[in-house]
């Protein structure tokens, strides 16, 4: 019995530890091997991660909750500076006008068929009531619009995404990128601390789209009716027309603000914006007449960053995809490829966009218009097409600056490839 191995038996009196389980993702492979904060985040997360995906879903759950609840409570104190906005005379006339017409209502349910029944007038007035009551509930549903509430309410959330990927690709370019490139340590501090431009680029012009007003069409001391000033209203005047500020000034139905031409409601920001393109989550703002601009610059240094770094890349891509056999960790070969799909799709998504929205900055033209403009059921605006172009190299100069003057002529043959013929055409005559 001497020579026969030794087992454990299972029991309360066996007080041996259990071996741990290894890890899926083992921190030493995926988290860099410093004491910062981010590395220490990234240990934390790997060792219990389905732990902490529950612990990020229930905050962006509470998050969600609090906009919903914040929503109507503004809701909620909008309507009550409305009532009180008006003068007490106006506001007693009005209750004692819904109080006849409810009267008249019932009165005229109860004084027919249901007249010899007894409690018919009441009958009739909870009819009344309960329809005003559903009417003020559809008008209070309607001025909610949750699918606003909760676009408004993921714009911090996609902002966050947002510069965490454009993290994740600078990383990427960091410590993939140029160990791989054999420079020399040199001639590697160099290059890096050079291209380190690019990636500050990306971000102070992500955030002048994101913290940059679009322009708010309220009126101000030294302004006209709808608050823009005299000398700077050529991008709301169209090409025939002799002054847009000859036009009756005209007020928003939904917010009440003063409403300039080429303005919209944004029914996420909740309020008008002048010259406004379209309502960007990935911004968490407006693209509108202030910050066009930086908008279209974001969009230019994220596809040249892309692109350099794509580029840059694929070599190492194509050793990961085919020569499996190399002695590589799995976090690298997925913090390789992860990347260079990354370049790709954004590649794929930002470049048509971007020309696009230059074809858009050539004809003086925005988004809602461009839609407007080619909708079957908006024929009637077909008339109007391109009315507020003047030729691409004023168009262009108007939205994002006058280029130098020695550049005129080779970029107005740029342009005038870039846009339709219809446009080069009217450049030509506006010359």
């Amino acid at each position: 019995m001497s020579g026969l191995p030794k087992t454990t038996t299972p029991g309360p009196w066996n007080t041996s530890p259990a071996p741990k389980a290894a890890p899926w993702f083992p921190p030493e492979e995926w988290c860099e091997p410093s004491p910062t904060l981010l590395g220490h985040a990234c240990e934390k997360y790997l060792r219990t991660p389905i732990w902490w995906s529950v612990v990020v879903a229930d905050v962006v759950g509470l998050w969600f909750i609090a906009a919903i609840l914040l929503r109507q409570r503004q809701q909620t104190k909008e309507r009550l500076q409305r009532r009180q906005s008006l003068p007490k005379s106006l506001r007693i006339r009005r209750d004692w006008s819904a109080v006849a017409a409810a009267v008249r209502l019932a009165s005229l349910g109860a004084g027919g068929r249901e007249a010899p029944q007894r409690g018919a007038w009441s009958l009739s007035w909870e009819r009344v009531a309960k329809a005003r009551q559903e009417r003020k509930d559809h008008m209070d549903k309607k001025d909610y619009n949750i699918t606003a509430v909760m676009t408004r309410a993921s714009g911090p959330l996609i902002v966050t995404v947002v510069c965490i990927l454009i993290a994740w690709e600078t990383h990427a370019f960091y410590t993939v990128v140029l160990p791989w490139l054999a420079l020399g340590e040199e001639t590697t501090k160099i290059v890096g601390y050079a291209l380190a431009v690019v990636p500050a680029r990306i971000y102070f012009d992500y955030a002048r789209t994101t913290l940059t007003d679009p322009g708010r069409p309220e009126a101000e001391e030294g302004s006209d009716a709808c608050g823009i000033n005299a000398g700077s209203v050529n991008w709301m005047t169209p090409v025939d027309s002799e002054s847009a500020l000859s036009r009756e000034p005209t007020r928003c139905l939904k917010c009440g603000s003063p409403k300039p031409p080429r303005s919209h409601h944004c029914k996420v920001c909740r309020r008008c914006v002048l010259k406004m393109d379209h309502h960007c989550p990935v911004m968490n703002n407006c693209i509108g007449l202030r910050n066009h601009r930086y908008f279209c610059f974001f969009l230019l240094d994220l596809l040249l960053g892309t692109f350099v770094l794509a580029g840059l890349l694929a070599p190492q891509a194509f050793e990961v995809a085919v020569y499996w056999s190399r002695p590589m960790t799995f976090a690298h070969r997925v913090h390789v490829v992860s990347s260079f799909l990354l370049a790709l799709l954004v590649q794929g998504s930002v470049g048509p966009f971007l020309i696009f929205h230059l074809q858009l900055i050539l004809m003086n033209e925005t988004t809602l218009e461009y839609i407007a403009r080619r909708s079957k059921k908006k024929g009637k605006m077909a008339s109007q097409e391109n009315a507020y172009s003047r030729g691409v190299l004023e168009n262009f100069a108007e939205a994002c600056g006058a280029p130098p003057m020695c550049c005129h002529r080779w970029l107005k043959g740029i342009f005038e490839r870039l846009v339709p013929a219809h446009v080069a055409r009217l450049a030509k005559r506006s010359v």
